[in-house]
C-alpha cells in the first residue's frame, strides 16, 4: 500500500509574521528534510510566470539538485509525479513571498511532486522555495537561506548537504 502525505510548506512572509512551518509548528536550528527526490525530477517552470529560467536552474543548483530535463510548459494546479512545477497560480499568499505544495511516500520518504508559487522575484525567494520543493525545512536561525522570514533569512546553507 502507498502511503502519501500532502504538506504546505511554507517560505519568506513578507511582514515578518509566523507563518504555517512544513515542520508543523517546529523550526530547526539546522534545517532537515521530510523526503528527498529518490529520481532526479523533471522541473517545469510555468509559462506566463515571468520567472528566469536560469535563476531557477541556478538556484537548484546552488542546492545539488539534479534535475531530469527543464521546460516551459503550461501548469495546471496538481502534482504531477516526478516533476516541481515553477510559478503555478494556485494558492492565496497574501502576506507571503513564495509558497510550495509537496506530496511525498512517508515510507519510502521519496517526493513525487511539488508546486512552487512565487509572488517575490528575487534570487533569495526562488532559492528559499527551491529548498522547499526537494524537502527542507525551515531553520531557526538568523542569516539562513531556510529561515522563514525574508528580512532575517540570508545565504548561509550550513547544514543542507
Amino acid at each position: 500500500m502507498l502511503l502519501t502525505i500532502l504538506v504546505i510548506a511554507t517560505a519568506l512572509s513578507s511582514d515578518g509574521s509566523i507563518i504555517i512551518n512544513m515542520s508543523e509548528g517546529e523550526t530547526l536550528s539546522s534545517p532537515s528534510r521530510y523526503a528527498r527526490w529518490c529520481e532526479k525530477p523533471k522541473l517545469v517552470i510555468c509559462s506566463g510566470s515571468n520567472l528566469n529560467i536560469r535563476d531557477i536552474v541556478n538556484a537548484y543548483h546552488k542546492l545539488n539538485q539534479k534535475l531530469s530535463e527543464v521546460v516551459e510548459d503550461k501548469c495546471e494546479c496538481s502534482l504531477t509525479p516526478g516533476v516541481i512545477k515553477f510559478g503555478v497560480e494556485c494558492f492565496d499568499t497574501s502576506n507571503l513571498y513564495g509558497v510550495t505544495y509537496l506530496n511525498f511516500n512517508i515510507e519510502t520518504e521519496c517526493l513525487n511532486g511539488s508546486l512552487v508559487q512565487i509572488k517575490k522575484n528575487d534570487h533569495l525567494v526562488l532559492t528559499h522555495e527551491a529548498g522547499h520543493s526537494i524537502g527542507w525545512m525551515h531553520s531557526s536561525r538568523y542569516g539562513h537561506l531556510m529561515f522563514g522570514d525574508y528580512n532575517r533569512a540570508g545565504w548561509s546553507m550550513e547544514g543542507m548537504k
